[in-house]
This record gives structure tokens, C-alpha cells and sequence, in this order.
């Protein structure tokens, strides 16, 4: 499935490395900008594993610190994952890196302003679009293994955020929240050795000594 959907992808893909979308109305769900597009394409084939022709060169073509936070994030994931080790890609990081906003002990990011104003990709606003602006964010920095502390604090951003029902707003900011939470689990790791002492009604248990073999 992922081959025939790839080479489906590819086969759409304009000869600048840009693909577009034209179809649909009003009422559509994505906004039809050709940069954002490009970016969530070029990330979903490239953490495949799959080929993204010449996206990069396009993204890079069009890809400035003048674009929204959003751009930014999304582009961000593309870059990190399809060109981890470009200058381009640690410019484009350190800047959104320099967009946080601290708030005590958390961190998030605002979707900022694009061509259609303070919306996201997906048409939503107000604080959904931070929510997932920043679950892209942190999915970028984990990917590139940037600024452990600062992804730390928008994680327990994100985890403050969860509504009554268990969800994020809106579905997309659920879906990014959710797998910013799952690749926090093996990203965001680091050695630690300690030791752990319960006691139970003023009885100690055994101490248990944490080590490399059991830290997870």
C-alpha cells in the first residue's frame, strides 16, 4: 500500500518539487497552499522511507522566517526527517526554536500569521491551532534531537490542555498531540542511574537501584 501510495504522490508532484491542490470548495477542510502541502507531503513520504523527488529543493526555494509559525512546524518535520543534516534545516529549526513562549513552567508556540490570516492548514482557530502548531513543533525537535528541555515543558503544555473527554480541541490537534506523546517515549530518553526507596506503613521495602538495563 505505501509503495502504490507513494508512487501516486509522486506521480502528482510538480517539476518545480511542489505539488498542488485545486480541488474542492469553500467548505474544504485544507487550504490550498502549495508550500504547507509540499511540507506535509515531503514528510509523510520521506518517514516512509520512500522518495520525494526534488521537494526539498522547493521548500528550501520558499521556506523563509517571514512564514507563519505553522509553515514553520510543518516544514520543520519535513526537513528534519528528509534532510537532518543541512544547513538549511538547522536554520529553519533554530528559528522555530527562538518562536517559543515560555508561561512558567510550560512552553508552546502560536500558529502566527499566513496569507489567510491567524488560521491553520486545516481552517481551525484560537487556541486549537496553538495546540497543534505546537505538537508539530515538538515532533520536529524530537526528530532532530534539539532542545530536550524545551520539549519537556511543551509536553506538560500539551498534557495540561486535555479536555474532559480526553481530546485536544479539534482532531488534528488530538491526532499531533498523540503522536508527539508516542515518539516522546523513545526520543526524549536519557541516561539516568539513582535509587528508589517505598516504604509501606513505615515498613522500607528493598532499595531498587536504577541503572542503564532498567531505566525505561
Amino acid at each position: 500500500l505505501i509503495p502504490r501510495t507513494s508512487a501516486f504522490l509522486r506521480a502528482h508532484q510538480a517539476g518545480d518539487g511542489s505539488w498542488h491542490e485545486d480541488q474542492g470548495s469553500e467548505f474544504a477542510t485544507i487550504r490550498y497552499d502549495d508550500l504547507i502541502t509540499t511540507c506535509f507531503i515531503a514528510w509523510a513520504l520521506t518517514g516512509a522511507g520512500e522518495a520525494s523527488g526534488n521537494a526539498f529543493d522547493y521548500i528550501q526555494s520558499n521556506l523563509d522566517a517571514g512564514d507563519s509559525t505553522y509553515a514553520m512546524a510543518m516544514c520543520a518535520n519535513a526537513l528534519a526527517t528528509g534532510a537532518p543534516s543541512g544547513s538549511f534545516t538547522k536554520q529553519m529549526l533554530d528559528e522555530l526554536v527562538s518562536r517559543a513562549k515560555e508561561d512558567g513552567d510550560v512552553v508552546y508556540w502560536e500558529v502566527g500569521e499566513s496569507q489567510g490570516g491567524d488560521m491553520d492548514f486545516y481552517y481551525g482557530g484560537g487556541d486549537g491551532t496553538n495546540l497543534e502548531v505546537t505538537a508539530l513543533a515538538v515532533l520536529a525537535l524530537l526528530e532532530s534531537g534539539r532542545s530536550p528541555d524545551l520539549v519537556s515543558k511543551a509536553l506538560g503544555y500539551l498534557t495540561s490542555k486535555k479536555d474532559s473527554f480526553g481530546n485536544w480541541g479539534t482532531t488534528h490537534a488530538t491526532i499531533l498531540t498523540l503522536k508527539a506523546f508516542v515518539k516522546s517515549l523513545t526520543a526524549l530518553t536519557q541516561e539516568a542511574s539513582g535509587t528508589v526507596q517505598v516504604g509501606i506503613n513505615g515498613v522500607q521495602e528493598p532499595p531498587l537501584a536504577i541503572t542503564a538495563d532498567n531505566q525505561d
